[in-house]
């Protein structure tokens, strides 16, 4: 208490007890990322397969397109054979193109999934980094540290307390004027009425002179 701070130094740490999600969250990354390699290694071989299977299909079209020029002299049916090869080949070019056509928009619609599934994960590390952040409180202004006091123990906060959400733990104090809690023996209460002045001796300082803004009663076990 009364220590001095800047502007954002680490004033309070909560203890965080999610560490180990990071491992699993970055061991599952790795393997989208390995599932995406391995998956699209297999779709672009797939693809080559096909780009060496249309490249021959069209070698053997066009060889059936020069047998068709020179088959004029050829017999009449030996030419209707060779019209058939080289159709029969055409449709399966074409095929074959069709096929490599759908296998690469298949490469790239796998390429996008992938993208997005890992995207989507790796957003947890950033919330798992946002959310720890928030277990390191950082004073928002330069000033003095204040610990309130707990009411139901009757103390100041101190290292090692439990907290709830939303619970008062910690003050930036930015100014020099101070509030002094007090008790007074019951048997000298009418000694002490709101607005009178009063003497303030901390230990070490010189006292000051103060007025007395409020009185309450307070359980004493």
């Amino acid at each position: 208490e009364d220590t001095p701070v800047k502007a954002g130094e680490v004033v309070a740490a909560f203890l965080f007890g999610q560490e180990r999600a990071r491992q699993y969250l970055e061991e599952h990354a790795g393997q989208l990322k390995s599932q995406r390699d391995r998956e699209l290694m297999e779709s672009r071989k797939a693809i080559q397969d096909l780009e060496n299977e249309l490249a021959r299909l069209e070698i053997e079209r066009e060889k059936l397109r020069l047998d068709l020029l020179l088959a004029t002299s050829l017999a009449r049916v030996k030419q209707k054979l060779i019209e058939y090869d080289y159709q029969l080949k055409a449709l399966e070019a074409d095929a074959a193109a069709l096929r490599l056509s759908h296998a690469r928009k298949e490469l790239a619609w796998n390429e996008s999934v992938h993208v997005a599934r890992i995207l989507g994960w790796e957003s947890n590390l950033g919330i798992f980094e946002e959310t720890r952040a928030r277990y390191t409180v950082k004073s928002s202004a330069a000033g003095r540290l204040f610990y309130p006091t707990l009411e139901n123990q009757n103390r100041k906060v101190r290292k090692g307390d439990d907290m709830s959400s939303g619970t008062h733990f910690l003050s930036i104090v930015m100014s020099d004027r101070a509030q002094v809690r007090f008790w007074v023996p019951e048997g000298q209460r009418d000694r002490v009425r709101e607005g009178d002045e009063v003497t303030v001796g901390p230990d070490g300082l010189r006292p000051v002179r103060a007025k007395v803004s409020q009185i309450e009663y307070f359980a004493q076990y």
